[in-house]
């Protein structure tokens, strides 16, 4: 390592451990690092060479502060391929599928397992099979079976199996573990015998499941799971699968929502709770605060889901912690008014943006009715609709703006006829 990389990876680091211990997430670091550099690196290091100001910003990127966004390279590919964020984890499961080892994702709901199985199929260039398993998954939805007429009615696994691709076998948990028994040949043998022909695999077959458990069958947490056999189970490489906060971060974009979430999962910890705050549940409380939804009504829809009032007591104090960081965040959501006043500024942005949400739907409602219009008078009365509504749109978005309203839906273009 050079002179000028070692000084700025030490002078980095004491920064990053400094901020660490305010209490800053990874992607408030990264912003604030990304902040310091645009608006200081030329006022406070103006004889820095391009090359020292290069392994600075890269010292920032060394400290893992930023979510991976990937970029795969494939020999049979003219150009590499961007998969945009992925989970921090993905690398790992990437690695695994492609040296052809079957593996078993568990984990909680929505941390992101399907949707990384269907990009392991985009970066190694492989088709995406999936079923979703259930109580009522019989051996003919994974095997096939021979119609009245004596043709073979094939299946996602069937097609993956023999022509090569990523077989997703989703919620393999909740399924019969005397149908999945039929699985165990395709994983470990490498044939299997279906209903019309025998069928030896394609070398680019990858099997993938998830789960919610390990197997074990029904847990407090998730009741329509079934113990599976061991015989199957020992087909598989397991990852656990985990929340990826940095990557929630970026989906979410709302830091002080993403504080509250693991806060209140730290909660969840520590008293033991049976209670299961997943990443879906801040992206549901931050498109209803968006939407103009108060704190206390985004938490209950979002988070609070079946949990008894007794439980919720527990999360009071951060909720409340919560309220006040909004309160003190400029163009922040408003406090919700105590309704003695003439102007209740949250009712105005929520009401604001309902409206603007249903102009957005008659835009595109209008759209459609516009391309399918004779020419004449009914097209003509049809645009005129369309544009007055589109400006409309466009006006009371500019107010919600002014009040201080931010995230605010885009109002789709009017498509030309």
């Amino acid at each position: 390592m050079n002179q000028e990389k070692f000084v700025t990876d030490l002078v980095m680091r004491g920064i990053l451990d400094s901020m660490n211990k305010d209490g800053f997430s990874a992607s408030q670091l990264q912003k604030k690092m990304i902040e310091m550099w645009n608006e200081g690196v030329d006022k406070f290091m103006p004889d820095f060479a391009e090359e020292q100001k290069k392994a600075m910003l890269e010292a920032i990127k060394d400290q893992g502060l930023l979510t991976k966004r990937l970029i795969i390279a494939t020999p049979d590919s003219k150009k590499d391929k961007d998969l945009g964020l992925q989970h921090k984890q993905f690398e790992g499961l990437l690695s695994i599928i492609n040296n052809s080892m079957p593996v078993l994702m568990v984990g909680l709901p929505a941390v992101g397992k399907t949707f990384a199985a269907e990009k392991a199929a985009q970066a190694l260039n492989l088709d995406f099979h999936a079923i979703s398993i259930g109580q009522q998954t019989t051996k003919s939805d994974i095997m096939g079976f021979m119609s009245a007429t004596g043709n073979y009615v094939t299946t996602p696994f069937r097609k993956a199996f023999e022509k090569g691709g990523i077989f997703l076998m989703d919620e393999i948990d909740a399924g019969n573990p005397n149908v999945l028994i039929q699985i165990n040949s395709a994983i470990s043998n490498g044939f299997v015998e279906f209903p019309d022909k025998m069928v030896r695999v394609h070398k680019d077959f990858r099997f993938i499941g998830t789960a919610n458990t390990y197997g074990g069958g029904i847990n407090s947490k998730f009741v329509g799971r079934n113990q599976l056999d061991a015989a199957t189970l020992d087909r598989f490489c397991f990852i656990d699968w985990q929340i990826d906060e940095s990557l929630e971060e970026a989906l979410v974009q709302n830091e002080m929502l993403c504080k509250l979430i693991r806060t209140m999962r730290k909660v969840v910890q520590d008293e033991e709770m049976e209670v299961i705050i997943t990443t879906r549940s801040a992206m549901f409380a931050d498109k209803l605060l968006e939407i103009g939804y108060t704190v206390d009504e985004a938490i209950s829809m979002a988070v609070f889901r079946g949990i008894p009032n007794d439980m919720r007591s527990h999360f009071n104090v951060c909720v409340d912690h919560f309220k006040k960081d909004l309160d003190n965040k400029p163009n922040a959501l408003p406090a919700p008014s105590d309704g003695d006043g003439d102007d209740d500024s949250n009712v105005i942005i929520k009401d604001g943006k309902a409206e603007l949400a249903k102009l957005c739907e008659k835009i595109v409602e209008l759209n459609e009715m516009w391309g399918d219009a004779e020419e004449g008078d009914e097209e003509n009365d049809i645009e005129e609709r369309l544009e007055a509504t589109y400006i409309k749109a466009k006006e009371l978005k500019a107010q919600l703006k002014e009040v201080g309203c931010q995230r605010l839906m885009k109002i789709p273009k009017i498509i030309s006829n």
